[in-house]
């Protein structure tokens, strides 16, 4: 499809469509309806009629997208951008218009982005990541929709910029954070491992890598070791 994006990167299934992002890029292009009835990989970015590349922009790079509550969240940096599923219509000032499929809301914006994109993990009506903003702060954050709630104590903070101001090729900033949602007995915990794993698939106990766990019943951090 000669209209697919040259780099893909995030795909995120929101409304009747997908949103795939492109790799250093703050743009993200849509599929068509229902990926056009008959699935045609020469033909899903296609989309019929007089624009047949559908794509919108954020803010900043894109660096992960999710979906939760029926709004699309676009996390750059720095902020995130929440989309719904309702049309925009934009008057071009010479008596046209163009109708992208869907909205951003202009009001409101996530003043924290995402340090780390493999940090997300969407599960249980509630979203989980590293967050990081203009100021400088890396810290855990969760949200149910609404604005995120900080869910890191001052003890994890230190840790995290300990690790992060390590130098070292386990620090928060590359590709190494991986967090994931789980219920245990009717407890809801996040895991979260930084670092590189070695050897038999343990942490490093020569590096600064770890692994904690937020229990969100008891809102208390422990290290898990297995």
């Amino acid at each position: 499809d000669t209209n697919a994006p040259k780099n893909p990167l995030f795909p995120v299934a929101f409304g009747n469509r997908f949103a795939v992002s492109s790799r250093d890029s703050t743009q993200f292009q849509l599929t068509q309806i229902n990926m056009g009835g008959v699935y045609n990989p020469s033909t899903v970015f296609t989309v019929p009629g007089g624009t047949p590349n559908v794509f919108a922009q954020e803010a900043g790079i894109i660096r992960q997208m999710a979906v939760l509550q029926n709004q699309l969240y676009l996390f750059t940096d720095f902020s995130t951008g929440i989309w719904s599923n309702n049309p925009s219509i934009f008057d071009s000032g010479t008596g046209s218009t163009t109708t992208f499929p869907w909205r951003k809301n202009t009001s409101f914006q996530f003043n924290y982005g995402i340090a780390d994109a493999d940090s997300l993990d969407v599960d249980f009506g509630m979203m989980v990541w590293l967050a990081q903003n203009r100021n400088g702060l890396v810290t855990f954050v969760m949200s149910i929709g609404q604005a995120p709630i900080p869910i890191s104590t001052q003890a994890v903070n230190v840790l995290l910029q300990k690790i992060a101001n390590s130098g070292t090729s386990e620090t928060l900033l590359d590709t190494d954070t991986v967090g994931f949602l789980y219920q245990y007995e009717d407890t809801i915990f996040y895991r979260v491992s930084v670092g590189p794993y070695v050897n038999y698939g343990t942490l490093d106990d020569n590096s600064l890598s770890i692994c904690l766990e937020y229990n969100f019943e008891l809102k208390k951090w422990t290290r898990a070791i297995e």
